[in-house]
């Protein structure tokens, strides 16, 4: 069994949560379309403005070779007070590939 490192990412490895992002609907969606890149752009956009207020974190995972296994996103989201939760923000994990 391998051991992988698990890396806490920033502004620099955007490209690669938003490949594996877009790999990831394409599997769920085989038949999607973002031949226009609108998708795509916005994506990016949205994973840039969430890096940079703080809200999201992405992780990479690593095997010793150092090739990238996976990744993956933690979204700080608002949520609601209710019955055992006072707080109104919740994680929300997301772009598992």
């Amino acid at each position: 069994m391998a051991n992988f490192t698990l890396e806490i990412t920033g502004i620099k490895d955007v490209d690669t949560l938003l490949r594996h992002r877009m790999s990831m609907w394409m599997e769920i969606y085989p038949s999607m379309d973002d031949s226009e890149g609108f998708l795509f752009t916005a994506t990016k956009k949205w994973i840039i403005e969430k890096l940079n207020s703080g809200t999201m974190v992405g992780i990479i995972a690593r095997p010793p070779e150092g090739k990238i296994a996976g990744s993956g996103c933690s979204l700080i989201r608002e949520d609601q007070p209710r019955p055992g939760s006072l707080s109104a923000e919740e994680p929300y994990i997301l772009s598992m590939y």
